[in-house]
């Protein structure tokens, strides 16, 4: 009987068929299909949420209803850009009552049992056009300041009679340059923003903002382009 031929050199060849075909597309992060709107690991979701964006000129009502910004349908938004004149906080404060007289509601801009604001206080109504979340932004030119975006619930009269988070209201407390709030709401509910500074109590300071404020079904808020406030 012949010997058999040397097992080695074989499986050295087969080896290094398995090495050519395996490695011509290593390293595999770099042979990827292409996906769209990937966003890094180490990016800030919300860059990669869409919605067409509309800038208005805030109003410069400071009781609910406020200035009505009109109807939010999923993706779509709008920037409010104005200004605060004045900032601050006053527990002992007393805000205007709201009565609804054709309602039989009562209540204030204030989500709380006592106190009111100091300075200058804007608020914008506004009514979702689906079901899912509020997205509120608040960007100032200050990075010293308090702020405040709470989101009343409104009867047919435009009476705060709730607001979002109730007992323990969202959109407070937040801090300066840039505060944001996500609300659950329904659609067509009516609902008003209330925009202020709680910190410091100043009379005499004016800061610059920018409100972003959309609609979402699911998914991350959106953000706005170009320069806030």
């Amino acid at each position: 009987m012949l010997p058999c031929p040397p097992r080695a050199p074989i499986l050295a060849v087969l080896v290094s068929a398995v090495a050519v075909v395996g490695c011509t597309d290593w390293p595999r992060a770099d042979h990827l299909p292409e996906v769209g709107d990937v966003v890094s690991a180490t990016s800030d979701p919300r860059t990669a949420a869409r919605a067409t964006w509309t800038s208005l000129v805030a109003g410069d009502d400071d009781q609910p209803p406020g200035f009505d910004v009109g109807r939010l349908d999923a993706g779509r938004g709008v920037v409010l850009r104005g200004t605060l004149d004045g900032t601050g906080w006053w527990d002992d404060g007393t805000p205007i009552g709201l009565v609804g007289t054709d309602c039989g509601s009562v209540g204030t801009r204030v989500p709380a049992e006592h106190g009111d604001w100091t300075g200058d206080v804007d608020v914008h109504s506004v009514t979702p056009g689906a079901t899912g979340a509020l997205c509120v932004d608040l960007w100032t030119d200050a990075t010293d300041v308090g702020l405040d975006a709470p989101v009343a619930v409104l009867d047919a009269c435009g009476v705060p009679v709730a607001w979002i988070g109730d007992p323990d209201p969202a959109g407070l407390s937040g801090r300066a340059p840039h505060a944001a709030w996500r609300h659950p709401v329904r659609a067509d509910e009516a609902l008003a923003v209330v925009a202020a500074a709680f910190v410091p109590n100043d009379a005499d300071r004016t800061i610059a903002y920018a409100l972003s404020l959309s609609v979402v079904v699911d998914g991350p808020c959106p953000l706005p382009s170009g320069s806030l406030p």
